[in-house]
């Protein structure tokens, strides 16, 4: 029998479980769709909330980009 996932259980978990890949996740790939960071960029996340722009931006810039 295979276990049940848990509900979220703090604020903190919600948010990242079901707001995040509703609203926050498809808005984060439209603006890096636009931005368009490449192999080695440097990017800069301002007011990152969850941080979902920062860690879909760093499979963009590779090893050798840098996400701040």
């Amino acid at each position: 029998m295979t276990p049940q996932p848990q509900p979220p259980t703090t604020p903190a978990e919600v948010y990242e479980r079901v707001f995040v890949p509703a609203l926050a996740a498809p808005w984060a790939r439209d603006l890096l769709r636009r931005a368009a960071p490449q192999t080695g960029e440097r990017v800069l996340d301002v007011a990152c909330g969850t941080g979902i722009v920062a860690r879909l931006a760093a499979a963009d810039v590779g090893p050798t980009g840098t996400v701040v």
